[in-house]
């Protein structure tokens, strides 16, 4: 699934999303709004979204990284390699 998509079917708009995000970058470190054309950049590939940004994304949205992406994939925080995860439901659900 596409984030953008998520974002829509969620009820927000990439303007609003970027205005709760916290900027990482320039004078504006720690302190919440990214513009609108930042985020677009960033979205563009969410394969090369840093975890924590996906995080963040998920949690402002309400929903988890997996439902943002829709795969099992993530990108680990320290080294950059993928990793699959494997869920499997045990005998009672």
């Amino acid at each position: 699934m596409n984030i953008k998509k998520v974002i829509i079917e969620k009820g927000w708009t990439i303007k609003r999303l970027a205005e709760n995000m916290t900027a990482c970058k320039g004078d504006n470190i720690g302190k919440k709004g990214i513009t609108p054309a930042a985020l677009g950049r960033l979205l563009s590939d969410y394969r090369k979204i840093p975890y924590g940004r996906l995080e963040e994304i998920a949690s402002i949205l309400g929903v988890s990284v997996g439902e943002l992406t829709n795969e099992n994939v993530i990108i680990c925080p320290q080294c950059g390699q993928r990793l699959t995860i494997k869920i499997e439901k045990d005998e009672k659900g």
